[in-house]
């Protein structure tokens, strides 16, 4: 099974969800897309896969959301992932 993880911030990942990746990664492969602010490294370290999304969290430009929501529609299409995990406003929305 693989699992994609979809947050805004990869320090809270960490600080708020580290058990529960650990957890899931007992199920499949985990893919987390966040823009990474700290802890990349562990993430890999546990088994994850990384991909750096590149996003303002407090943007509120159309042309830039737009391309959000064309990057979660392209990487959600590319992983082909059996679970969608999101936290936090704009990939609740989005993805």
């Amino acid at each position: 099974m693989k699992i994609l993880v979809v947050i805004n911030h990869s320090h809270m990942l960490w600080q708020m969800r580290k058990e529960l990746i650990e957890r899931l990664l007992c199920y499949g492969k985990v893919v987390i897309s966040t823009p990474f602010v700290g802890h990349e490294h562990d993430f890999e370290d546990m088994g994850c896969r990384c991909i750096e999304a590149v996003f303002d969290r407090h943007g509120t430009d159309p042309l830039q959301e737009t391309r959000l929501l064309a990057y979660y529609k392209r990487i959600i299409e590319q992983e082909k992932p059996d679970i969608v995990i999101t936290y936090s406003i704009k990939p609740n929305i989005y993805a």
